[in-house]
């Protein structure tokens, strides 16, 4: 499965199961967001989900990465370095 969303954001691979979660997680982050609002505004928040990829900190983006590659948040922990919770902290953003 390819997943083109922006050609500014660094590639994502992945097999179909894992990129489909993590735009689902996505999607479900930007309804989360807007909980309440019209269709109108939900659809506005969905178009601003590659502008919000972009935010991402190159750290974030490594973690997406390396989730998306079916590694675990301690197992991501371990090979950046960091503490398990920071890993779920960037995980979250």
């Amino acid at each position: 499965m390819t997943l083109d969303i922006d050609r500014h954001l660094p590639e994502v691979r992945g097999d179909d199961t894992q990129l489909q979660q993590v735009m689902i997680n996505l999607l479900q982050n930007a309804f989360g967001a807007v909980e309440g609002c019209d269709a109108l505004a939900r659809r506005a928040e969905l178009a601003d989900i590659p502008s919000r990829l972009n935010k991402l900190t190159l750290r974030e983006r490594e973690v997406m990465t390396l989730v998306v590659e079916g590694y675990l948040n301690k197992q991501v922990a371990s090979e950046r370095g960091a503490a398990e919770k920071t890993i779920k902290n960037h995980h979250a953003a």
